[in-house]
């Protein structure tokens, strides 16, 4: 199994970026559509599921949306994704202060 990227409407109407572990990108996408979910993209392929792994040090940190964020972003842009999502978390300010637990 794998981990599957993807952004949809749900059932509900609220727009979603999550991740599914499934063994292929057409049985992510079945599961969706059987689930009601509509407008589905999905974000990853059967090789880039293989070796994007969002394990579990990184749910911990970062939500799927976040993750994909990093992953996509390239150069420059890299940093400044990252540096924004951990202002945003607060982690900048703890490592500051000179936190010794960025997890409190």
């Amino acid at each position: 199994m794998a981990d599957y990227f993807f952004t949809a409407i749900t059932p509900q109407g609220r727009k979603v970026t999550d991740v599914m572990q499934v063994d292929s990108v057409a049985e992510a996408h079945q599961q969706l559509v059987n689930d009601g979910y509509s407008e589905i993209v999905m974000h990853s392929d059967d090789i880039s599921a293989r070796y994007l792994t969002y394990d579990e040090k990184s749910k911990a940190v970062f939500t799927p949306k976040e993750f994909l964020e990093i992953s996509n972003a390239r150069g420059w842009k890299s940093f400044l994704v990252l540096s924004r999502i951990l202002i945003k978390k607060g982690w900048f300010t703890k490592w500051l202060a000179g936190s010794r637990d960025l997890y409190e």
